[in-house]
């Protein structure tokens, strides 16, 4: 069924875009897949990893969309060997759960970390999601990283801390009160 859901998810998507374009939509989804799944692993993101692990911080890595795809990428990337736990959204709605925004799939994260929620900190890029995710859940903080410097829209969540890239989160916890924040 969700193999079903995300193909008529992409195929709405793509038939415009792929019209458009004069190309086959079945292999614009497959030259999509591909690229995504071979998305590179950014050095600074493991180095960052390593470094809060090195704290003796726990790191989860809480991502919504499809499994399938989520698992693929997450597979090559090697991202089980570097974080303490990952959740997907897909898996915990296929298991009677949430994705994010929902405060539970943050709880579940700060639970396999072994910490309270007012002892996590979440960091993400989208504020609808990451940041009123973490807001839900009362985590102790939660850090937008704005790539671009966007202004922060109105009605928004408002975030904890802004940063521009991901790896200004070990800034962002040495200015936080408190050494017991698990990421």
């Amino acid at each position: 069924m969700a193999k079903a859901v995300q193909t008529l998810s992409f195929s709405r998507t793509l038939m415009p875009c792929a019209s458009a374009m004069q190309v086959d939509a079945a292999a614009l989804l497959k030259a999509w897949k591909e690229r995504f799944l071979k998305a590179p692993w950014d050095v600074n993101h493991k180095e960052m990893v390593e470094e809060l692990k090195g704290q003796g911080l726990k790191v989860v890595i809480i991502t919504n969309g499809h499994p399938q795809i989520q698992r693929g990428k997450l597979e090559r990337l090697q991202a089980s060997s570097m974080f303490d736990a990952i959740l997907v959204g897909g898996e915990e709605i296929a298991a009677g759960g949430r994705e994010k925004p929902a405060a539970s799939i943050f709880l579940k994260a700060c639970q396999l970390a072994g910490c309270l929620p007012s002892e996590a900190v979440h960091i993400g890029d989208s504020l609808a999601a990451d940041i009123r995710g973490g807001i839900n859940a009362t985590l102790a903080a939660t850090v937008w990283v704005n790539k671009h410097g966007h202004p922060l829209p109105r009605g928004a969540p408002v975030p904890s801390y802004t940063v521009s890239h991901v790896t200004e989160l070990p800034g962002v916890l040495n200015t936080i009160d408190g050494s017991d924040i698990s990421t």
